[in-house]
């Protein structure tokens, strides 16, 4: 009998680990969780990129790069945020190991055991298991068409003896419910937090999978509303587009989050992967990305 850490045994993971075996096989297609047709991924692209990377660079591929991420793919990502409507200004880009790795930093950053966070119902399940490894103590909001439940959010913060550490949203393309929050909704939701200190969590993974220019405004982050009142850190991930192996993420937080973000990521796995960071930033410069985009 092992004496496992409080936070393995918290865990409640075993549908997530379930759901990834089984769609992982070659018979079965899922529609269970966010995994792109293998036929998609862009393997001779892929090829045709690294094939026409200079000497050097190839080399820096197989190397450690800074914790921050690769400086191309770091300035890259400005202009790909720009073009979303996310100046980055005074804020900071952090590559990540997938927007999960993102979404665990934060956590870890953040929340102490028996801190509360808020959380849509229903939520990502891979966020959850995150935050019960924390010890977070888990409040839940229902959702409905138009995205979270503006009153049931008020009645719960004006509940707690305590403020909640944070509120995590996916406002577009919801997982698993697929709504896109409204824009007056959206707003609703900025104005229920402004002034009270509660950070808004936004994972924005699925926006660039829209299906026609009126989806793609609905598809406007939260964080690009300007808000100023109200902390809002953002993560995406090139998963859905490139594929999940790549195992890439960002998150644009304020400096003074981004900087510890940086240390809790550099004690987790020193940097993310430069053959993929690499990859993924010629891509953007060579603008082939807008070719997997919907």
């Amino acid at each position: 009998m092992y004496a496992f850490s409080k936070a393995v045994n918290s865990m409640h993971s075993e549908d997530v680990k379930q759901l990834m075996k089984q769609a992982s096989g070659k018979s079965l297609i899922s529609f269970a969780g966010g995994m792109p047709n293998n036929d998609l991924f862009p393997v001779e692209q892929i090829d045709e990129i690294f094939n026409s990377l200079p000497e050097e660079v190839k080399k820096l591929c197989f190397q450690y790069g800074p914790t921050s991420g690769y400086p191309p793919l770091v300035k890259s990502l400005e202009f790909y945020l720009k073009n979303k409507g996310l100046a980055v200004g005074d804020n900071k880009i952090l590559v990540t190991t997938g927007s999960l790795q993102a979404i665990s930093i934060i956590t870890q950053e953040f929340v102490n055991e028996g801190d509360i966070i808020l959380t849509e119902n229903p939520c990502f399940m891979g966020a959850l298991s995150v935050f019960e490894t924390y010890g977070a103590e888990i409040h839940s909001i229902p959702i409905d068409k138009n995205g979270i439940d503006i009153e049931a959010l008020k009645s719960k913060i004006k509940s707690l003896d305590r403020k909640p550490k944070f509120l995590y949203v996916t406002p577009n393309y919801h997982n698993p419910a697929g709504i896109i929050y409204t824009p007056e909704r959206k707003q609703e939701l900025l104005e229920v937090l402004s002034g009270t200190g509660i950070i808004l969590l936004e994972d924005d993974a699925y926006s660039d999978l829209y299906f026609n220019d009126e989806e793609r405004h609905l598809t406007k982050s939260m964080k690009s509303f300007g808000s100023k009142d109200v902390e809002i850190i953002y993560t995406g991930s090139f998963s859905k587009i490139l594929g999940p192996g790549f195992r890439l993420g960002f998150m644009l937080s304020s400096e003074e989050i981004s900087e510890k973000a940086e240390t809790v990521k550099q004690a987790l796995d020193a940097c993310t992967s430069n053959f993929m960071q690499i990859l993924a930033n010629e891509f953007l410069v060579q603008q082939k990305l807008e070719s997997y985009l919907a």
